[in-house]
């Protein structure tokens, strides 16, 4: 009985302190995909995960709204409010491309695109971006330290 009561006692220990290791969380202001370099915006709180790129009327060339999102998951993305269409890139954990949807259209709205794979991350760019520059599902994005 008492094996049993200390071992109970280290599970909730270990339960208590333990904290799985933090996943580096992108700073930079740019990022690679391939020879592509995109400059970024960073979405994080809740607020800036919900709206996104909703309301602006334009993204220049060669720029993004990167979010980063607390956890992996089929994360949905919709064109609500939104004035012009994108192409919608999903990462993992490890910043591999795991799904891709091109040109995802306002008038879309209410549908919402998901990945087919869990993702942690995702990046906004102009429509056509995917396409011009070879993304595919599979490449790394490297961030520009």
């Amino acid at each position: 009985m008492k094996k049993i009561l200390v071992f109970l006692f280290l599970i909730l220990i270990l339960i208590i302190f333990w904290r799985p290791a933090a996943q580096p969380t992108p700073t930079a202001t740019s990022l690679f995909i391939g020879d592509a370099k995109i400059y970024i915006e960073i979405a994080k709180t809740t607020a800036e995960l919900t709206r996104g790129l909703s309301g602006r009327l334009a993204l220049a060339e060669n720029t993004g709204l990167f979010f980063i999102f607390p956890n992996s998951g089929t994360h949905g993305i919709w064109m609500k409010e939104m004035n012009f269409p994108i192409d919608i890139i999903w990462l993992d954990e490890n910043y591999q491309i795991v799904f891709i949807k091109e040109n995802a259209v306002p008038e879309s709205y209410p549908e919402v695109f998901t990945p087919s794979t869990p993702a942690r991350y995702v990046l906004e760019v102009p429509t056509g971006f995917v396409q011009k520059n070879k993304i595919s599902v599979g490449m790394i994005a490297k961030f520009d330290r």
